[in-house]
């Protein structure tokens, strides 16, 4: 059974063969008509020359003169078989073209749906956990009479984490479906200093693992939303603090590249796998998932988020990345002149 897309690309296929055909039909007929045309006004002229010059018509010059009409009407059908056989070639060929090209004009949407499909089925999946623990604690909590007061406030308190955990996935969802509008409010935003803010972010978690966080950055002004930056590099620098053990380095370094700004992040934290690197930018995946469950809690949206202001504003990443040596995320964005 044919799927829906299966069946746009044989439609689309049909109207763009119908299209062709109907200009190939409507070409033949006039290319039939006027080389018809010129081979009778041929043979007229042949008479009229005869009629002008008042010419006696021998009966062998009246045999000659029937042997032209019927050549005329053997030409004619020559003529029709070969319009008719080069119609077919030219279907045929443009048949094969319209599948293909029905298929690569299909293709972006149907990747779309696959993606959306894709994304529903992990959100659901991300959701149904925290939302199970939270209806689980909530039923026991009922059923069990004998709770003492500060039982009950650490079930709401519990309760409170799962409702804040699912807050933080609705948001983060939410950010994805607005990253893939086009109409983005944009303006002159320092990018130094939203990096600088948020390093200080961040500096109370740096400081309770131990890692220290150096940074150079220079002056550099880009085109943007001062919240799609303060989000990507949350992202970025939230992430190397998550997988960096205590006791290590970030290096946040940037520097000025003819019309672009290029950020280089480096960690010396636990790295990406080869398996896991081509994978961290797709939703809901986390790499080293034994770890990541133990040492992070997020939902593995933040660094596909990043990737799509990144997107979004034109610039590129690229992740260089060494198993239990450390990672390089470099970030490059268009600047302003100045």
């Amino acid at each position: 059974m044919l799927n829906i897309f299966q069946s746009a690309r044989i439609k689309l296929t049909l109207w763009y063969l119908l299209i062709i055909a109907t200009i190939s039909g409507v070409f033949s007929v006039v290319i039939y008509q006027g080389i018809v045309r010129e081979i009778e006004q041929g043979y007229y002229r042949v008479e009229a020359r005869f009629i002008d010059e008042q010419l006696v018509i021998t009966p062998r010059q009246d045999l000659h003169t029937q042997i032209i009409a019927q050549n005329i009407s053997t030409t004619k059908q020559r003529v029709q078989i070969l319009l008719l056989y080069a119609n077919g070639v030219i279907l045929i060929v443009s048949g094969a073209i319209a599948y293909y090209l029905a298929g690569q004009t299909l293709e972006p949407i149907a990747h779309a749906m696959s993606e959306q499909k894709r994304f529903i089925e992990d959100a659901s999946h991300e959701l149904k956990t925290p939302l199970t623990a939270l209806k689980t604690a909530v039923e026991v909590a009922l059923r069990d009479h004998t709770l003492t007061k500060k039982e009950v406030t650490n079930v709401l308190e519990d309760n409170l984490l799962a409702v804040n955990t699912l807050q933080v996935l609705t948001e983060d969802m939410l950010h994805l479906s607005r990253y893939n509008q086009k109409q983005i409010d944009k303006s002159s935003v320092p990018l130094d200093k939203i990096i600088l803010k948020i390093i200080k972010t961040f500096t109370p978690l740096a400081k309770k693992k131990r890692i220290s966080v150096k940074k150079e950055l220079v002056p550099v002004i880009i085109t943007a939303r001062s919240s799609d930056m303060e989000k990507l590099f949350s992202a970025i620098v939230e992430n190397a603090l998550a997988y960096t053990s205590e006791g290590g380095t970030i290096d946040i370094y940037m520097k000025k590249k003819r019309s672009i700004a290029e950020v280089d992040i480096t960690d010396t934290g636990i790295g990406i796998s080869k398996n896991d690197l081509p994978h961290i930018f797709d939703r809901f995946y986390r790499a080293d998932q034994a770890r990541s469950k133990k040492d992070h809690t997020g939902y593995g949206l933040g660094l596909p988020i990043a990737k799509q202001i990144i997107t979004q504003y034109d610039g590129s990443v690229e992740i260089k990345s060494k198993e239990n040596v450390g990672t390089l995320v470099r970030i490059t964005l268009p600047r302003e002149e100045e």
